[in-house]
């Protein structure tokens, strides 16, 4: 008994040291975590940037701009048009302008701006204004009787061309911007394409040549391609990777050009070529014949190999030669080889002889290039621009596209309206045949080239009607609904639906 007694009392204490120890172990532990949690604090007030009053300074001045911005987007946005392209220009002002200069007064706001945003947000604000400044310029464009029709009309053969591509891009969701085309008066090609890029408007400019001759028509196909490399995401790497091409060049030292001075003019020029690429594909025929008349340099045939240079770099314009091989060769591969080598021999009787480009030095002097350093990889693009399968067109190439490329039957349809332009009657059709076909006709007759002008305007003016008869209020994203596929779906149907009334 004396034993249990003793056993039991042993068995208490052990008891009561244990709970003594957990309870010192539980209080450690809580000294710990707040120790834990004050260095914690302590170090997130080491590393929390703190703004400067100069800083402060910096980002109000900024937030006043973003609100002004943002303001001018509001107002520009809000005002009302039954024009869709007025209305695109809109949109373009609400969801890329204003959304864009909210988000910076957010970012301004939060009283906590990394090294470097200050520099980010002036160079995106700065952009956006000069943005709003372009879009303004073109609805002003608009508003004017004098210019509105053919503006119109030029939009009609715009979205010809692109309306494929855009019907793809909504079943196969590629990354491609751009919802419709805004033409406007300029005489610097490609001048807005970079403003607008990654938008949902395609700008096309309208040359003082489009305004009095037809040959100048074809190149609309350009001012598409541009468009295309541009707001299609990874489209223009995809292109340089698959053809080749390297890196534009850096600055070159005058006088000691080097090789990869040279080669890095190709970097330089592929947007250009890919653009012409692109408005061959589109165009057809007719595109070369408008590049051939249009760049041809009869009394000086060797400055279609010159190299050109902009403020010591080469110029993103390549060579004349160039741009017509380009396009021959894009020719060839989606099968108007017999049109292509017609139109290149011609081209050559004037300009041939030469085997070589030239390439600046200073002071007057020029180095030789071989004709294959640049003709070659010029062919290669044309490869891709034609039967690349590229990621950024899921997976397929542009001739895959239905209805982009400027096909045998679109051909047949141009033939169609050349025979009636012949004819001086007003020809009919899809806007892409007729500009093709005004093309044709004043490469082969240049004594026709002005006059033909009305003729053409007279064939697209039915469809700028039609469209603008079928106009509704329309909600964002729906601009398909205008498309000359969809319009002339509803005639179909309206021709159907009136024979079984009867």
């Amino acid at each position: 008994m004396d034993l249990l007694f003793r056993l039991i009392i042993w068995l208490v204490k052990m008891g009561y040291k244990a709970y003594k120890e957990s309870q010192a172990e539980a209080a450690a532990q809580a000294a710990g975590s707040q120790q834990a949690a004050q260095a914690q604090a302590a170090a997130a007030a080491v590393h929390t940037p703190q703004m400067s009053d100069a800083m402060q300074a910096v980002a109000s001045q900024l937030d006043d701009v973003a609100e002004d911005l943002a303001s001018t987007a509001r107002e520009f946005a809000g005002s009302t048009t039954d024009d869709p392209a007025r209305e695109a220009l809109r949109r373009v002002a609400k969801e890329t302008i204003e959304e864009t200069a909210q988000e910076h007064r957010m970012e301004l706001r939060t009283g906590d701006i990394a090294p470097g945003a200050t520099d980010r947000i002036h160079g995106s604000l700065t952009f956006h204004r000069r943005m709003i400044g372009g879009l303004e310029s073109l609805d002003a464009q608009r508003t004017d009787p004098g210019r509105s029709g053919l503006l119109t009309d030029v939009d009609m053969a715009a979205m010809a061309c692109y309306q494929p591509l855009l019907d793809f891009q909504r079943r196969r969701n590629i990354p491609l911007a751009t919802r419709r085309t805004v033409a406007f008066f300029g005489e610097t090609p490609g001048s807005m394409a970079p403003l607008f890029a990654r938008t949902s408007v395609a700008p096309v400019e309208v040359s003082m040549r489009l305004q009095h001759d037809v040959i100048g028509w074809p190149l609309i196909g350009r001012e598409i391609g541009r468009d295309i490399v541009l707001s299609t995401v990874g489209l223009w790497g995809e292109l340089r990777d698959a053809a080749g091409f390297p890196q534009p060049g850096a600055q070159i030292n005058a006088g000691f050009v080097t090789q990869d001075d040279v080669q890095g003019a190709l970097g330089a020029w592929l947007l250009e070529l890919a653009a012409d690429g692109i408005g061959t594909l589109v165009m057809g025929p007719s595109y070369l014949a408008a590049l051939t008349v249009l760049l041809r340099v009869p009394d000086k045939p060797f400055r279609t190999r010159v190299v050109g240079l902009s403020d010591g770099r080469v110029s993103s314009i390549p060579p004349a030669e160039l741009r017509v091989q380009l396009a021959a060769k894009v020719l060839d591969r989606i099968g108007y080889s017999e049109a292509a080598s017609r139109m290149l021999a011609a081209w050559e009787e004037v300009h041939g002889g030469d085997i070589e480009f030239y390439f600046p030095t200073g002071n007057g002097r020029y180095a030789a290039v071989p004709e294959n350093y640049y003709v070659d990889p010029t062919h290669d693009l044309a490869r891709t621009i034609c039967s690349q399968q590229v990621p950024s067109l899921a997976g397929m190439h542009l001739v895959d596209v239905p209805g982009f490329h400027f096909s045998l039957g679109m051909n047949k349809n141009a033939e169609a309206a050349l025979a009636m332009m012949r004819s001086g009657r007003t020809p009919s059709g899809d806007p892409r045949a007729l500009v093709a076909a005004a093309g044709l006709l004043g490469y082969e007759e240049p004594a026709r080239r002005v006059p033909t002008l009305s003729l053409l305007r007279a064939g697209l003016s039915p469809h700028a009607k039609s469209a603008s008869r079928r106009v509704v209020t329309i909600a964002t994203g729906d601009e398909h609904l205008l498309s000359p596929q969809v319009i002339r779906d509803a005639l179909l149907l309206e021709d159907v639906f009136s024979s079984v009334r009867r």
